[in-house]
């Protein structure tokens, strides 16, 4: 689950409560006096930070109805909505649903929609997982569809709660997202490899492709764009082109595993049985624990009619993760 922000809480704070701005400076103020009141209203918002969540909650609010017009108002209201999400946080550990959940549809609720990126990525695109993972997949839901609700306008903001429906295998709802933001921003390479990885969850895999040759275009270096287009070539039958593509995925990201699986595997498609054996020792030599490259190889060698290999692949992929399934297949079947 992403981690929420920590709550500090080296001892008790009293929040400073100061005069109204127009109280507390008259028309002849000068200078140093306006910046002085900033520097303690500033001030004022940050020692929240010392206290507990519920507390720090009520004294930001209080802040912003008594001094609405401050220039601590961007950073109090980004305070109170990570202290809504972790407050909530906290209370669905303790098993408290109901308040939990409050607290984390009031951080969405309260999110202006101008929220910074830290904001937004770190906190507010976050609560549709923690609820889902959670077992609150009602609320998961509401809240993705609230996010969308207010950032709709934003397509990268969409492409956010698109990645919420991927991970959740909600196929339909991350296409219908993704199609969106590809109509805001027809031009970002982004958008189409958002729209690409919905389709390619969703087994639209010749149309997934096509998004992700149009984000390549747009972008000849995005990565996730030119790994989905070399998986799905090989899953259709085209190693040649998946080979290239995994090659020079490897130039761009010399440690991508998937690519070095893929790059052993689509040589095994291909027939090239002694160049895919020599890459699979190098690779293992590199990192003798890649469990989709052990997993991925035993399963071809013994669709090939070699157990030895399939053999040994296949338990060393156990030995790594006993959970994954295709490796006790490709062992059973030896």
């Amino acid at each position: 689950m992403p981690a929420v922000p920590a709550t500090t809480q080296p001892r008790p704070a009293t929040v400073k409560t100061s005069a109204p701005r127009d109280e507390k400076i008259s028309t002849k103020a000068t200078d140093p006096e306006v910046l002085k009141l900033d520097e303690d209203e500033s001030e004022e918002v940050e020692l929240t930070l010392t206290l507990p969540l519920e507390a720090r909650v009520d004294e930001l609010k209080a802040f912003l109805e008594q001094r609405p017009d401050s220039k601590s108002k961007p950073r109090a209201i980004e305070l109170l909505i990570s202290a809504h999400a972790a407050l909530g946080d906290q209370k669905l550990k303790k098993g408290d649903r109901v308040g939990g959940i409050q607290e984390l549809m009031l951080a969405i609720a309260d999110a202006p929609i101008n929220s910074s990126e830290k904001l937004f990525s770190g906190v507010i695109s976050q609560i549709p997982l923690n609820l889902y993972l959670r077992g609150e997949g009602a609320a998961a839901m509401k809240a993705a569809q609230d996010i969308e609700a207010k950032f709709g306008g934003d397509p990268k903001r969409l492409l956010a709660v698109s990645a919420f429906y991927v991970g959740t295998e909600q196929g339909g709802e991350a296409t219908r997202i993704a199609t969106k933001a590809v109509s805001l921003a027809p031009d970002l390479a982004e958008t189409h490899q958002g729209l690409g990885l919905a389709l390619h969850i969703s087994l639209r895999l010749d149309e997934a492709a096509g998004e992700y040759r149009r984000a390549l275009e747009l972008d000849p270096n995005s990565k996730a764009a030119r790994r989905g287009l070399a998986d799905l070539s090989r899953a259709l039958g085209k190693s040649e082109e998946a080979l290239a593509l995994y090659r020079q995925q490897l130039i761009a990201e010399p440690n991508d595993k998937a690519a070095r699986a893929g790059l052993v595997l689509s040589l095994l498609d291909l027939g090239r049985t002694a160049e895919a054996k020599s890459e699979l020792e190098a690779a293992l030599k590199a990192d003798a624990r890649s469990l989709s490259l052990l997993a991925g190889a035993a399963y071809w060698f013994v669709a090939h009619n070699d157990s030895e290999m399939a053999l040994a692949l296949g338990n060393k992929a156990i030995e790594i993760e006993p959970r994954y399934t295709w490796s006790h297949v490709a062992v059973a079947r030896h």
